[in-house]
């Protein structure tokens, strides 16, 4: 056999957090003498702005070439899989609420591994019926050279001006992000004048958002809120986080949670839970914390979405006190405390989310389960220098 192939399907091509962690994988695993193959659910768009190298890269991979044995990576919870003979099949997916929809247990069961990239989905998974032994952590991890501190363009459209201090949330309006706690802790923190709130929500959803915001702030203060639905290129994402002071993402529920560690490791202070997938990140020396007091359910039905994957889920319960309360001492605090703040968040991120080490140990187990099955040659015993 040739070098050891990867087949890769899922959101290669996204703007979200699903595409970011589909490219750093890649790229790595790829330059590390691997064989990659992709089938992205979304095609190529010059949107992303990718380097000539990259689409180049992307391209060939995504070329229709045949080759015998597959380790096939499917970034998503599958359904009926059908299986080849020789193949490998690698769940690489999450989930965002709580607990795992008990219908999905059966499908990951018949992967030969599942892999998470939290403690809390390797739980959820468990007590939702998925075999223990075939689950393995293993975050993504960060291209801290891209994702990190720096100084910002004056001249970006989104550039932000130098008296205020700006509060940064990044996904998508919905309920399981929190923006329904953001917007009434923001009411009712009221910070003043210094203080703006910018919004990066994707398109799609900038006209709920704005509707919303309208309904509950009158004009003085509603220009102290800033919404952004146009599109960011990634390349452009690290200066989105270095223009702001602070990030807060009142989350009950992420995967892994992909703009808390992008701020992190732009050395921003961030606020947000330390439970569920972000328990794994988030701690006392290097975040302001919220409270959780237990679980609630169906989160977006207030927004007017109904994801079938959510129905009947749990998520966490963050409480409104205690993000009125961080949303002030953000405020407060001097600002040489808020950055160093956000200074001990991107020596965690240095000490445990670098995407070389991440990814390497994501490699290896895919040498080992090639080793398993006695077809690793011998040059892929180790990762190229």
């Amino acid at each position: 056999m040739g070098q050891p192939t990867v087949f890769y399907r899922g959101y290669v091509h996204n703007f979200g957090g699903f595409g970011e962690q589909a490219r750093t994988i890649l790229k790595r695993l790829s330059a590390w003498g691997l064989d990659c193959k992709t089938e992205s659910v979304l095609p190529m768009t010059r949107k992303l702005s990718f380097s000539v190298d990259e689409r180049r890269l992307f391209a060939d991979m995504a070329a229709n070439r045949p080759f015998p044995m597959t380790f096939r990576l499917h970034h998503q919870i599958p359904g009926h899989v059908q299986r080849r003979g020789g193949t490998i099949e690698v769940a690489y997916t999450m989930i965002e609420s709580t607990r795992l929809h008990p219908h999905l247990a059966g499908g990951l069961n018949t992967m030969d591994e599942v892999w998470v990239p939290c403690e809390a989905n390797r739980e959820a998974f468990v007590a939702g019926g998925v075999n223990a032994d075939k689950l393995h952590v293993f975050p993504t991890g960060m291209d801290l050279s891209r994702f990190s501190p720096g100084r910002p363009d004056p001249h970006a459209r989104w550039a932000k001006r130098p008296d205020v201090v700006r509060f940064l949330i990044v996904g998508e309006y919905s309920g399981r992000k929190g923006y329904d706690l953001l917007f009434d802790a923001w009411a009712e923190a009221d910070l003043g004048e210094g203080a703006e709130l910018f919004i990066m929500c994707g398109g799609k959803w900038q006209p709920a958002c704005e509707h919303k915001l309208n309904t509950m702030f009158n004009s003085v203060e509603r220009k102290r809120i800033r919404v952004w639905g146009a599109a960011v290129p990634p390349a452009a994402m690290p200066d989105m986080y270095r223009q702001a002071d602070v990030f807060v993402l009142p989350s009950r529920g992420e995967g892994e949670g992909l703009p808390f560690l992008e701020a992190m490791a732009c050395g921003l202070p961030v606020i947000g839970p330390a439970a569920g997938a972000m328990a794994d990140y988030l701690a006392a020396d290097h975040a302001l914390l919220l409270d959780v007091d237990g679980e609630v359910r169906d989160v977006d039905v207030r927004f007017g979405q109904w994801h079938p994957m959510y129905v009947n889920m749990t998520f966490l319960n963050v409480t409104l006190g205690s993000l009125v309360e961080r949303l002030k001492q953000a405020m407060e605090i001097p600002p040489d405390e808020r950055r160093a703040i956000g200074e001990a968040a991107r020596f965690w991120m240095c000490q445990h989310r670098d995407a070389d080490n991440c990814v390497r140990a994501m490699y290896d187990r895919i040498l080992q389960l090639y080793e398993r099955e006695g077809i690793l040659e011998a040059e892929h015993d180790a990762i190229p220098a």
